[in-house]
């Protein structure tokens, strides 16, 4: 059934004819039962080029969604542009813990370990909570009895870790590191505001589950941030020779570093040799 037939059409411009609650969103899925719509999704699309461009759209193209997660990669910036990794001596595959989450494996929890160790931070300054580790979901197994977790375990450690790095490095306070108001919260709204050619308090800011400040960008901006990075690179004022590659350390060292930023469910004898994470 079209969008048209069940009463929701789309204009040429991907925007419904008879509007979304105020939001532009249109219906993006319709699912059936007995061939009586029983669902209609609605949401927004924007696809851009590599440089950021908007090429098509659906309902409207400049939504303000919350990037949670994939932010990641972006709030770690500031930290590697300053040289943070070679100054404390992080490892590629400590670079890429801080751009992704992590199941709570051994490995990982040693990485977290030995990142906070650099930042002379303790596991119980992170303000990160504490789960389960993903790993137990992923393999469908239930954690063995007398096993204790805490902040280390958590997916988003690494992250955290990384803002604590940041703070011994410039000498700054870790005790409200998470703080709108701290000074890294604050670069790293402006870093990606500036990447995105947009002024910080155009980005809203919330809460992520892990208690970072998370913020909302416009759909292109999902895409367009990555090149807008790339650019930005190179125009470094002190450059980036002898230093760890601030754009692979988001996205190749990632990549590259997958067992680290993700989980393992297949048997380690069959896991990559790089021992990383999964985006």
């Amino acid at each position: 059934m079209s969008f048209r037939d069940s009463g929701h059409a789309l204009s040429r411009h991907g925007r419904s004819e008879r509007g979304s609650g105020g939001a532009g969103h249109v219906p993006l899925v319709v699912s059936t039962r007995g061939g009586t719509i029983e669902n209609i999704h609605y949401g927004s699309i924007a696809v851009v080029d590599a440089q950021g461009r908007l090429l098509h759209a659906a309902g409207d193209p400049q939504f303000m969604t919350f990037t949670r997660s994939a932010l990641k990669a972006f709030q770690a910036l500031p930290f590697v542009m300053d040289d943070g990794p070679r100054a404390l001596g992080l490892s590629t595959e400590q670079v890429a813990l801080l751009t992704a989450s992590h199941s709570g494996e051994d490995f990982h929890v040693a990485a977290v370990e030995d990142l906070l160790a650099r930042a002379k931070a303790q596991p119980a300054q992170l303000q990160c909570g504490c789960h389960v580790p993903y790993v137990y979901e992923t393999l469908g197994r239930t954690p063995e009895p007398g096993l204790r977790f805490d902040t280390r375990h958590h997916n988003c450690s690494g992250k955290h870790s990384g803002f604590m790095a940041y703070c011994q490095l410039h000498g700054l306070s870790q005790s409200d590191y998470l703080a709108q108001g701290h000074p890294l919260q604050m670069r790293i709204r402006a870093q990606i505001a500036a990447l995105l050619r947009m002024a910080p308090e155009q980005l809203p800011v919330g809460t992520d589950g892990c208690s970072a400040p998370n913020l909302a960008l416009p759909l292109p901006g999902w895409r367009g941030c990555g090149p807008c990075w790339r650019r930005a690179i190179p125009a470094h004022p002190q450059g980036l020779q002898g230093r760890v590659p601030v754009a692979r350390a988001s996205q190749d060292q990632e990549r590259g570093h997958q067992a680290v930023t993700g989980w393992n469910a297949a048997p380690r004898s069959s896991r990559p040799s790089a021992r990383c994470l999964r985006p």
